[in-house]
């Protein structure tokens, strides 16, 4: 199999486990209204990927999901 392909099969696959986890960390909060943070970070990956596909843009796919889900984090609990 091509790498490129492979690259790009684990890419969307991981892309969909990270909105799945976020879709069940924002449900049973009631707060599916910010799914457009996560969505935005895959998709953002997945333009990078396709715009410049190659080793670093593949790297800064964990590091937009996790700034993704510290946003998410920070807009979800409550620190009074």
């Amino acid at each position: 199999m091509n790498p490129y392909t492979l690259a790009w099969m684990l890419l969307l696959l991981f892309g969909l486990i990270n909105l799945g986890m976020a879709w069940f960390f924002l449900r049973p909060r009631n707060r599916l209204n910010l799914m457009w943070l996560p969505g935005a970070a895959v998709a953002l990956s997945y333009l990078l990927f396709a715009l410049f596909p190659g080793a670093l843009t593949l790297l800064a796919f964990p590091i937009l999901q996790t700034l993704a889900f510290q946003a998410l984090l920070r807009m979800t609990t409550s620190h009074k």
